[in-house]
């Protein structure tokens, strides 16, 4: 499927979702047939450069970036109003602008375009352009609605009919497009602008755009993830590459090997307090455990009025640790744990928890917050938990099959917290950047 084409260069808001990982190049010859050779020319051999990845990582780093499919329905209704105005507008200054054959072609197309943005909404539009993409090259046209005929490829040219209501940024209609397809491959095929000489094949264009775009998109594209210590650092940068591997090159952990502390709550919390204060731009997204202490250090942070690029979270809470064994001054008692005692290592696994004898290492009760009004719990055998791991890891790198993600969900869902930290964030600012285009 195409879905874009640039005469001599690549939109870099486009260009930046692809890596350079991603990047073929392949040789092919020329058509010996080709009417534009001279007798004793000699076919060329040519080069197909692309950048490919499937439509689903790509719909992922879309989501990353703020151009969820949430987000993109509010923004049909906003950019359906504002086209059916421009149209409008278009068709009552026409008169004066163009000759009576180009002013009928137009208009007749325009306000066959209105009617049918009239009567769609999002979903209808969504479940109607699936239909057109996936629609054989010449179908009946009595087998499509009206709005498929209308969006097909190879129909009328985009600029009559676009398959996304006139919007500000092209991002919403491919996000629209790969929902639609939902999957296959992705492919952005750059071999004319190597052939031009626009570029040369080794060029890391997807590298450069990333420094070429603007401001916005050029923070959104980093993210960086500060954790308690470098044990959390370990297991959520792993999990990143296990679990959301297209999203690798977009989020570091900052590196505690060079600070040198034991880390923890308070010092995490220092160094939030830190980066507001220099006015650090990039995305950070603070990420607290998930127990006393985290919860105070948590608390006491959002009392203050932190800048929009940084984010203050905690591990979720996991139904693994509503029923989870611990030992305290009131002996061996099984209880919730969420929010007291479920640092990383109530992450991993149950696997991984699950002592030789066939029990659950057990929290172990500490000292009392005052301030939480509840006690601090720590996994019993933090070491032999991250040994456990450790060999995990290695298991899953060395398995030819596909493994079983189920002993991974609970790490799945603090990296899905993480990379959705800015989802609001980014939806207010594309909504309200485009009711003020609107307006």
């Amino acid at each position: 499927m195409v879905f874009e084409v640039w005469k001599d260069q690549v939109d870099d808001s486009i260009m930046i979702l692809f890596c350079e990982s991603e990047k073929r190049i392949q040789q092919m010859e020329s058509d010996p047939d080709d009417e534009d050779l001279d007798d004793d020319d000699e076919p060329s051999a040519l080069l197909r450069v692309e950048y490919a990845t499937s439509i689903e990582v790509l719909k992922k780093r879309l989501d990353f970036l703020g151009f969820t499919l949430n987000t993109c329905r509010q923004m049909f209704d906003i950019a359906k109003t504002k086209e059916i105005r421009d149209r409008n507008r278009w068709i009552e200054e026409s008169s004066t602008k163009f000759g009576e054959e180009t002013k009928k072609y137009v208009i007749d197309h325009y306000l066959k375009r209105i009617e049918i943005l009239s009567e769609a909404d999002a979903d209808t539009w969504l479940l109607e352009l699936r239909r057109a993409l996936l629609a054989p090259p010449e179908p009946d046209p009595c087998e499509l609605s009206e709005l498929a005929n209308s969006l097909r490829p190879g129909g009328l040219p985009p600029f009559l009919n676009p398959r996304f209501p006139e919007a500000y940024d092209e991002r919403f209609r491919l996000r629209f497009e790969l929902e639609a397809l939902q999957t296959g491959e992705a492919v952005l095929d750059i071999s004319d602008l190597v052939e031009d000489g626009y570029c040369s094949p080794s060029d890391p264009i997807s590298t450069w755009a990333r420094e070429w775009v603007y401001t916005r998109d050029r923070e959104a594209l980093h993210l960086i993830v500060l954790t308690e210590g470098s044990s959390d650092k370990f297991v959520l940068e792993s999990a990143l590459r296990l679990l959301r591997p297209e999203l690798a090159e977009y989020i570091s952990f900052m590196d505690f090997a060079a600070f040198k502390v034991e880390g923890g709550a308070s010092f995490l919390a220092n160094m939030v307090r830190s980066f507001a204060g220099a006015g650090i731009r990039d995305r950070i997204v603070a990420i607290f455990d998930n127990d006393t202490a985290g919860c105070s250090a948590q608390s006491g942070l959002l009392k203050h009025n932190l800048p929009v690029n940084i984010k203050v979270l905690r591990y979720p809470d996991i139904d693994l640790a509503r029923k989870y064994p611990t030992r305290g001054p009131s002996g061996h008692v099984t209880m919730d744990v969420n929010g007291s005692g479920a640092s990383i290592e109530l992450y991993l696994g149950r696997d991984v928890l699950t002592e030789p004898g066939g029990d659950l290492v057990p929290v172990q009760w500490k000292a009392l917050d005052p301030s939480m009004k509840r006690y601090q719990g720590e996994v019993v055998g933090k070491r032999g938990c991250m040994d456990r791991f450790s060999e995990k890891l290695r298991r899953f790198g060395q398995s030819s099959e596909a493994s079983d993600l189920s002993d991974w969900r609970d790490l799945g869902t603090i990296i899905d917290a993480i990379c959705s930290a800015f989802e609001g964030t980014d939806r207010d600012f594309l909504l309200d950047e485009a009711n003020w285009a609107a307006s």
